[in-house]
């Protein structure tokens, strides 16, 4: 099975876009009553939007990238948070309920009968690769989070406060996912107008067809504007960060919020640490000397992700020459990354150094001269003691 899913994960992308076309498409649907027809449609409708409220909600929370590497399974890291805290395989569940909507509409009995069971068995198969190579890759802590999450069926308490403590990304979820969308609709919207043809033929189905062609255009430009949205979003962001990379005078890394790896860096970095760009660019932010007393990188980055930052002050870090240095560190959840500022506060804590050691120094001082004039007092009443006893010897 573990082999079979890996072969599948291969070949996914043309695997199953033509499987579902041969299943809705050659076969011809069975019609029935006209009102069952549109109940069936709703029914249809209704079980693809869900698949696809369920991939919303997971990309808009906890963005996982589910493209592998190299055409096999492949993760950096184990993501939890978001609706992954519900279900381990969300994405898929919602691809399974897109799938059986479009069969629904698409009213086949050979995809009823082989089309959504033989879907369901490839996305099984593609779960237990993927459940063996995390297995493998996080052990015990993938083997609790198995233990904790069903495989498909959600456990609903408490989405509504995972969905409240966390940050819904809306834009990650356009510039992700509106392809995705617009697929399914326009295969939506073809096999109602093929059920329509085939029911009323050109002429009766005239109004419907019309509709439904409006429906296509309306749907298409709203992923072109979808399109030109995620290239804008994607040029804002570059010219954006280029901008940051060369004023900043803080270092600036941006980080892998799964594994800790550094995916880029700014120049002032190389001042700072005295590693070039080509020596840190791929690298554990632990083997730089970042965060190496943290035993859990992702642990502190999920933390990251919830709150939107933490800072760390008085961090003290050896550059490439074993030069000590104290840094304020930032860390940053960003839409894909975990952004990294740093910032030299040496003169800084020198100064607060230098001042806490003058102000023992002038602490000990005055306790010492507080000292003195207390002893001094306590000798003069001593000696005012001893002078009345001595008048009093004198008398007698």
């Amino acid at each position: 099975m573990v082999k079979l899913g890996n072969f599948i994960f291969k070949y996914r992308n043309s695997l199953f876009p033509l499987l579902f076309f041969l299943l809705a498409f050659i076969g011809r649907p069975y019609l029935g009553s006209k009102y069952f027809e549109y109940v069936n449609y709703v029914i249809g409708v209704t079980v693809a939007l869900a698949g696809q409220t369920v991939r919303a909600l997971t990309i808009g929370l906890a963005y996982i990238k589910r493209g592998g590497k190299d055409k096999k399974v492949y993760a950096d890291g184990l993501v939890k948070e978001g609706i992954f805290a519900h279900c381990r395989n969300p994405l898929y569940l919602g691809n399974i309920l897109i799938v059986a909507g479009l069969g629904i509409v698409a009213h086949s009995l050979l995809f009823y009968l082989i089309g959504i069971p033989l879907f369901i068995f490839f996305y099984m198969a593609i779960i237990m690769a993927e459940e063996n190579y995390l297995s493998n890759k996080f052990g015990e802590e993938y083997l609790e989070y198995c233990r904790n999450v069903n495989r498909f069926i959600p456990k609903f308490s408490g989405i509504g406060t995972t969905v409240k403590n966390m940050t819904f990304n809306w834009k990650r979820l356009i510039t992700k996912e509106y392809g995705t969308t617009y697929l399914w609709i326009v295969c939506m919207i073809i096999l109602i107008e093929r059920n329509q043809y085939i029911r009323y033929g050109n002429q009766e189905n005239r109004t419907v067809i019309v509709i439904l062609g409006l429906s296509l255009i309306v749907v298409t430009a709203l992923y072109a504007i979808a399109r030109q949205f995620k290239r804008g979003h994607l040029t804002e962001s570059e010219e954006r960060l280029r901008r940051r990379f060369e004023t900043l005078k803080d270092g600036f890394l941006m980080l892998d919020r799964q594994t800790g790896d550094v995916i880029n860096v700014n120049p002032v970095i190389e001042e700072l640490l005295g590693y070039s760009q080509n020596e840190i660019v791929g690298k554990n932010v632990k083997d730089i000397g970042l965060l190496k007393n943290i035993e859990d990188v992702r642990e502190i980055f999920r933390e990251v992700y919830k709150v939107g930052f933490i800072r760390y002050y008085g961090i003290p870090l050896e550059n490439k020459i074993g030069q000590k240095i104290y840094t304020e560190i930032y860390l940053i959840n960003r839409a894909d990354a975990i952004q990294c500022t740093i910032r030299n506060i040496t003169e800084r804590i020198l100064a607060e150094e230098e001042n806490k050691k003058r102000f023992k120094e002038l602490e000990d001082f005055y306790e010492k001269a507080v000292g003195r004039e207390l002893r001094i007092k306590q000798l003069q009443e001593e000696n005012e003691k001893i002078k009345e006893e001595l008048g009093k010897y004198k008398k007698s």
